[in-house]
């Protein structure tokens, strides 16, 4: 088949892969954050307490850290779309497991089987964009995060639409996996019989290692890699901080209306999902990093300055602007320690979503530990705190990231030096 032709066809291919890839984390978020509604049905089912709970989920985070460490090893060694499709099987065992457990003890078993496969989703998802859009990649994995805050707002709707209408707690969750299994085969398909754009996909991604892999250990003493996982560790937390508390701040601190309180997240989720549609457009104008450093500052300075206010009526106003603010900051990192990296996108993904899992396992302590301590106040406004520490970070990242490119300049230069000589001696 002629070169362009064969190029064309691979362009379809991917784009194809990619849409399913968005809808695949559209379902993902979906069945990921159906929790807080069906939290209640499943304590009364079972007639246990918030510790029993906390215990149980914490496996989540344990099981996000272990498929991410994991990852790092193997990732890049094999194709990932086709790592994609024994991810989705694991993914659809977790959650139907939850659907299906009579008994309390696989529950345990289930959110650790949803935190594995979720987060090495989440990562496979976003090395296989960087393989496939390289330079472009940064408004793709926008994209992408912008399914999964679409499926995060409309999960709670769905699981409260389904109950409401006479179904039982588990019947979200056993939806959910037949969702993720119509895509399984739909995605499986696609790679079946496309493997020829698959393995020009791989071997391209494979041409693009500079011939000086890095090492796990290599890699970690990076400190690209070093601010990259501090940066995601500090937006995870204030995004966990702001997930868990805010409704219960605005109901019983602020003694506001809880319509009011369901409003201020789900005006927080908009705001996340907005800006991760709408930032990409600003992508040639303003270098992704520096817009983001701009989208933070205004983010968390507003969150601070209404948190304390003390007033609920404002409240959405800031957890809007706070969302806007902190939306692209995990697209824009991944991206960017991607970028750095090329041909172990998988690898640098890793350890990006490395310092997520670290700091969802750790604030889900640290937040109730300072809460417990200082009350719920300190506790939410430690959210826009984390948010203005991660500015500095951002900043050295920025630095980093102007030094790289006028080195890959001085490169390109020499290069062309060497060859102009070349060209004339052999003349």
């Amino acid at each position: 088949m002629d070169a362009d032709l064969l190029l064309k066809k691979d362009k379809k291919i991917y784009k194809l892969l990619t849409i399913s890839i968005f809808f695949i984390e559209f379902i993902y978020a979906m069945a990921g954050t159906v929790w807080g509604v069906i939290l209640p049905h499943i304590m009364i089912h079972y007639n246990k307490t918030f510790t029993d709970i906390g215990a149980a989920t914490s496996l989540f985070g344990v099981g996000s850290i272990l498929s991410v460490l994991l990852l790092m090893f193997v990732l890049d060694k094999y194709k990932k779309l086709k790592v994609l499709c024994f991810i989705l099987v694991v993914l659809i065992a977790g959650i139907l497991i939850e659907g299906l457990a009579p008994p309390f003890y696989l529950l345990p078993i289930s959110y650790f089987i949803f935190g594995s496969a979720g987060m090495a989703l989440d990562t496979v998802n976003s090395a296989i964009i960087v393989d496939i859009y390289g330079d472009k990649s940064k408004t793709y994995i926008n994209i992408l995060q912008g399914m999964f805050g679409l499926g995060s707002i409309m999960g709670p709707l769905y699981a409260q639409f389904v109950i409401s209408n006479g179904f039982q707690w588990n019947m979200p969750d056993i939806f959910s996996s037949i969702a993720v299994a119509v895509l399984f085969v739909i995605y499986t398909g696609i790679v079946i019989v496309n493997k020829g754009s698959i393995n020009r996909l791989h071997h391209s991604s494979v041409l693009e290692k500079t011939g000086n892999e890095l090492t796990i250990k290599q890699f970690i003493s990076r400190k690209e890699v070093i601010v990259t996982i501090c940066a995601v560790f500090l937006i995870t937390g204030a995004q966990s901080l702001s997930n868990t508390w805010l409704v219960k701040y605005v109901k019983e601190n602020l003694q506001a209306p809880a319509e009011l309180a369901t409003i201020a997240i789900m005006l927080y989720f908009m705001g996340i999902t907005l800006s991760r549609f709408t930032t990409p457009l600003l992508y040639k104008k303003i270098e992704p990093l520096k817009l983001l450093m701009i989208l933070i500052t205004i983010g968390g300075a507003t969150m601070f300055a209404v948190y304390m206010t003390d007033n609920p009526y404002i409240i959405p106003v800031g957890t809007f602007l706070g969302g806007l603010g902190i939306g692209t900051a995990i697209p824009v990192i991944i991206s960017n320690l991607c970028s750095v990296f090329p041909g172990q996108s998988g690898r640098a993904s890793s350890f990006a979503f490395l310092g997520m899992g670290i700091s969802s396992v750790a604030f889900s302590f640290i937040g109730a530990a300072i809460i417990t301590a200082f009350g719920l106040k300190v506790g939410i406004i430690l959210a826009s705190v984390l948010m203005l520490c991660s500015i500095p970070l951002f900043v050295k990242l920025y630095s980093y990231r102007k030094d790289q490119i006028h080195l890959d300049y001085q490169t390109e230069c020499a290069c062309e030096n060497f060859e102009n000589e070349l060209h004339e001696q052999i003349k």
